[in-house]
Formats: C-alpha cells, structure tokens, sequence
C-alpha cells in the first residue's frame, strides 16, 4: 500500500509489523520459530526445538524474512526515500553502493548515513510515529533545520562523496 499511495501511516504499519511479528517469530538464540503468534492478554510465545517440539506449521511465515529489505529505500523522482532504520547498505545505479545506514535503533536513538557517491536528489527520512518529541538532524556534524513534509524530514541535496547525515530519534 505504500508504494501505491506513499503514505507515511503504510510505513509505520510495516515497521511494527517487521519488529513485532516478523523479528519476534525467531528465536535470535536458537533460530527456532514460533508455531503461531498468539494475541490474547496473558499468552505468550512458545518457539520449536529441533528434536522435541516441532509442529506441522512450525515455520509458517518464514517467507517474510526473505522480504525483509523491501522496505527499507524507496524513490520518488530524485528524491531517496528511508522508511526503516536499520543498518543496511544501498546499491543503486549499476549496483554501485550509493549509501550505507548505520543503525543502532532500538538500543540507542539514533541512525547514521553515510554517502560513498555523490547524490543531486534530496532525502527524505521517516519520522516514526513514536517519536517522544521533535526529531534532531545533522549534516555532516552540523545541526540541520529540516522542513517536514508529509511525515517525512527532508534533507535537501546535493550530498557529496563521503557526506554524512544523522538522525536522532527520541523514544
């Protein structure tokens, strides 16, 4: 629905939606799954064992995870768009790396951007739904006074090679 309409509320929906459902149906430690994801108050998740517990549907779901970049960057005209704050690195234009994020949401506040080319478009980064407060943006170390459009923080381009940009987001 994104992608159809651009509407900020379809990139919040899918961030809780990836950390929630997707992320929590794996067992970071074990890498087992989950059999179902219960909902009601009071339920908690159960995760198989190789040898012990293993459903029949054990595993359902497990296709998200290979759609799990599908989010993250989006175009729209020159404009590079962010809707997912996790570290990452973009490939575009001949599959020449154009930016990597650095994330370190949800441990701290804040993600970073780093340009290894230059860009003539702008940026665009999602401000969360859950944002306590304002959010705060530097361009290479600098404080940057960002319009808000539509959701979204826009850092006007161009960046040049090695450019950095930070987002502080506070919880």
């Amino acid at each position: 629905l994104y992608m159809v309409t651009g509407e900020k509320k379809y990139a919040d929906w899918d961030e809780h939606t990836f950390l929630n459902s997707i992320l929590s149906s794996q067992n970071p430690e074990t890498g087992m799954t989950t059999y179902f994801q219960p909902m009601a108050s009071g339920y908690f998740k159960v995760y198989s064992s190789p040898f012990d517990s293993f459903w029949c549907c054990t595993g359902t779901g497990m296709e998200n995870f290979s759609k799990l970049g599908e989010s993250f960057y989006f175009t729209k005209g020159t404009d590079l768009v962010v809707n997912q704050y996790i570290s990452s690195k973009l490939n575009l234009n001949k599959n020449k790396q154009l930016l990597e994020q650095k994330s370190f949401i949800p441990m701290d506040n804040y993600s970073e951007f780093i340009f290894s080319d230059k860009y003539s478009g702008n940026l665009l980064l999602r401000i969360p739904e859950w944002c306590s407060s304002k959010v705060a943006v530097c361009v290479n170390n600098q404080p940057y006074d960002y319009e808000e459009k539509d959701g979204y923080a826009v850092i006007t381009g161009p960046f040049k090679k090695g450019s950095t940009v930070k987002i502080l987001l506070p919880m």
